[in-house]
């Protein structure tokens, strides 16, 4: 082969090279957005299951609720406090030692990349709940 023909090639392959990363590009970056996304659902739900823990642990222990609750909006951290609901069932004045004291903390996460938000619901709710024997 002459030089020129193999320059010729050469310069057609890194053509090539370039149409190819042009159509695979778009898969990259869905496949990035859902590993993000993923990450931001998991982070939220981990961090809402650890109040709910939490939570009736320092219920079962006697604190009242509006002490639990105030302590579980300071653990929140970078969640949206607006966005979380926490509830203790029983009330104050129904709870019975030895019976079961449940904490149930919801948040909603916002989705941020489009295509994602396209195939959920946006907000995506979540919900963590944990029960302890009240002492």
């Amino acid at each position: 082969m002459s030089v020129m023909r193999c320059r010729r090639l050469a310069a057609r392959a890194d053509g090539q090279a370039l149409v190819e990363f042009a159509l695979v590009l778009p898969i990259l970056v869905l496949i990035l957005m859902g590993i993000i996304e993923f990450g931001r659902i998991f982070f939220a739900y981990l961090v809402i299951t650890e109040m709910a823990r939490e939570g009736a642990r320092y219920a079962a222990v006697g604190y009242i609720e509006e002490d639990v609750v105030l302590h579980l909006q300071d653990m929140a951290g970078i969640l949206d406090s607006d966005r979380l609901s926490i509830d203790v069932i029983p009330d104050d004045d129904q709870r019975v030692r030895g019976q079961g004291l449940t904490v149930k903390v919801d948040y909603s996460v916002d989705l941020v990349a489009p295509v994602i938000s396209a195939l959920m619901p946006d907000p995506l709710p979540l919900e963590a709940s944990c029960t302890m024997r009240l002492e």
